[in-house]
């Protein structure tokens, strides 16, 4: 395994607001996953050589392991999904044709399971474990004809939600899963042949069976609403000539208790900012002017929200792309330019200058997060290669093992066992090897107490 923990300083966050409750940690463990590269003469980290993860999601399960599209890798195949967790991981599906790409990059998982959505006239989408076995294949048609599938995101318990092509003109929001008796049923919640919605942007869903996405609706006017499973529409945010918004962002994130994430654009402003919503209230998680925040690149790739309301985010800083997470009382900066990042070839520093309009970019497509604050993510090395980390908030008080908010001799016990075991729990100080550093360290966190 590769890690390190790193402590951000007072320029790497920010405090937007008085807050009585817990705040976001500002300091972190970055673990690599897999680094790819196209460079001979540089080896690859989990990944054939010759792979690329450009503009690829990186998503990451609630466990921590994260799953990722790459393209390349010669020896019969031209793209795969890797699978990582804990510093180790391989390509566990792979494709060869060497004229058109197989899957989108657009992939989902949760619970263990990772659905892969395929390219082409009508394309489908197949369900995978991380192991790369097929649990189900999702083709175009079904009980309700859907002729393709976009946005595509996955339940607990192997539901798949997405946006529906029919036809050329009506899009459709569907759940599509397969029964006890493994009969494939397709549940229809919107469709554009409603009278009230005029089109329908990539949606999410969640386990309790909600949709969150942006829509226009009948009028035409930009909208963020949540389905609820009985029926219902919540309107989250109101971008009519009435409310206080006049545009939103497409990509739109949902946790798994309803909070939604979006990038709004004020009437009174006409500037955009990044918002989140259980339904009830709203709360501004950042806009340009903080943290070094600049609006260029602000709303081009979508939030990712979690259950606490944690809110990660990619932002340009002036000088380029880099990671945020928020929560609407604080702000903090995760990954920047020149930052040292952990690899197995040594600490990297991360940014790759493109040159041209492009210039520095540190981030490299989508993110995602879990409900424990875990960040999947990829950014671009100066070397040239891309890496796909997860970043972890380090536990406020390292010595209590065991969670129960008390350091006693429990604790204690459970290192002791941990470390007879080698268990990477016992790495304390982060550096793969479970050693007398890690003992004697542990030792001096227990005698801090919490």
């Amino acid at each position: 395994m590769h890690r390190i923990t790193t402590r951000l300083g007072i320029a790497a966050s920010v405090s937007l607001a008085a807050s009585a409750g817990a705040t976001l940690p500002t300091e972190w463990t970055f673990e690599l996953q897999a680094r790819s590269s196209l460079n001979p003469d540089i080896t690859a980290f989990n990944l054939p050589q010759g792979t690329s993860l450009s503009s690829q999601a990186a998503k990451i399960d609630e466990d921590g392991g994260v799953a990722i599209r790459f393209v390349g890798g010669g020896s019969g195949v031209t793209e795969g999904i890797f699978y990582g967790i804990g510093g180790v991981g391989s390509p566990i599906f792979t494709a060869n044709d060497p004229n058109d790409p197989v899957f989108s990059s657009g992939l989902a998982s949760r619970n263990g399971r990772i659905i892969v959505p395929e390219l082409g006239v009508n394309s489908g989408a197949v369900m995978i474990d991380t192991q790369g076995n097929v649990i189900n294949d999702f083709p175009p048609g079904g009980p309700l004809g859907v002729s393709g599938f976009s946005g595509l995101s996955i339940t607990a318990d192997g539901a798949i939600g997405y946006r529906g092509d029919f036809g050329f003109n009506e899009r459709r929001l569907v759940i599509d899963e397969f029964d006890a008796n493994n009969d494939r049923v397709q549940t229809l919640v919107a469709s554009t042949a409603d009278p009230d919605y005029s089109f329908i942007f990539t949606p999410v869903l969640n386990d309790a069976r909600q949709f969150g996405l942006k829509v226009f609706d009948g009028s035409s006017n930009h909208m963020v609403v949540r389905f609820e499973p009985g029926g219902g529409v919540t309107t989250i945010a109101d971008g009519t000539p009435s409310g206080p918004f006049n545009a939103f962002a497409n990509g739109v994130s949902m946790s798994q208790d309803g909070r939604l994430a979006y990038y709004g654009r004020l009437r009174s402003t006409n500037q955009y900012a990044l918002y989140a919503n259980d339904g009830t209230d709203e709360v501004r998680i950042a806009q340009p002017g903080d943290l070094d925040i600049i609006s260029s690149d602000f709303i081009n790739f979508g939030p990712a929200i979690n259950s606490s309301g944690w809110t990660a985010f990619r932002a340009r800083d002036g000088v380029s792309t880099a990671l945020y997470i928020g929560d609407g009382q604080n702000i903090v900066k995760l990954v920047e330019v020149d930052q040292l990042m952990p690899t197995d070839l040594g600490d990297l520093p991360a940014g790759f200058d493109f040159g041209g309009f492009t210039g520095i970019q540190v981030m490299n497509g989508p993110i995602s997060i879990n409900d424990d604050g875990q960040i999947g993510f990829s950014i671009f090395f100066q070397n040239g290669t891309i890496g796909v980390f997860t970043a972890t908030p380090a536990p406020s008080c390292p010595a209590d093992l065991n969670g129960d908010g008390v350091v006693d001799a429990d604790d204690f016990f459970l290192f002791l066992q941990l470390f007879a075991d080698g268990d990477p729990l016992a790495d304390i100080n982060g550096d793969g090897v479970i050693d007398a550093d890690d003992f004697f360290e542990y030792l001096g966190l227990f005698a801090q107490g919490c």
